[in-house]
């Protein structure tokens, strides 16, 4: 998540909104880095659409939503609207909901980009998982334990071990030995 607080030098409420989003990200247990950028011209205020200091910004979005519409830039003292008063700096409440906001808009799309990145779990075969939970809890029949292990011993992972023995046993049918299992699961890896 990116934060920003945007300020011009000598502003009286700085280091307070600083210290302000330090406590609202410590209490949701985060450790994002505050970047604070600070406003020197008014050519600069207008090039980045700076309506006051302190102004924070999460994931470039400022913290008010009319901010993000403004029109007028420049170098002044901002002021927050906390119920019927003004502030120097906005109210833990309006701090909290935009972080908390920007941690959902962050999370939304890092799922978005990973979407199709990430294994498709709903085409994993039922009968795989089933076996692994038997073999974790040994009540897989002792021949299907063995040859997981074997396969898990000559350094497959345990997920791939029982993918191919689940297949290699779906294939050979009841009553295979361990050393069949072996070979047949060992088939199923190479393809």
């Amino acid at each position: 998540m990116n934060i920003e607080v945007l300020y011009f030098e000598g502003c009286p409420n700085h280091l307070t909104a600083i210290e302000m989003v330090r406590e609202i990200l410590k209490s949701l247990g985060r450790q994002d880095k505050i970047h604070q950028v600070e406003v020197r011209t008014q050519a600069d205020a207008e090039a980045i659409a700076f309506v006051g200091s302190p102004s924070i910004r999460v994931n470039g979005a400022d913290i008010e939503p009319w901010a993000r519409t403004a029109k007028a830039f420049g170098l002044s003292c901002r002021t927050y609207l906390d119920g019927s008063q003004r502030s120097g700096v906005p109210s833990r409440e309006l701090l909290r909901r935009a972080i908390t906001e920007g941690m959902m808009d962050s999370a939304v799309r890092l799922a978005t980009e990973l979407k199709d990145k990430a294994p498709k779990y709903a085409d994993i075969d039922p009968a795989v998982v089933r076996l692994a939970g038997a073999v974790d809890e040994k009540r897989a029949p002792q021949p299907v334990a063995d040859a997981v292990s074997a396969l898990i011993n000559l350094g497959y992972g345990q997920p791939q071990a029982a993918a191919a023995i689940a297949a290699a046993a779906r294939g050979a049918g009841e009553g295979v030995e361990t050393a069949q299992l072996i070979r047949l699961g060992l088939k199923e890896l190479a393809k």
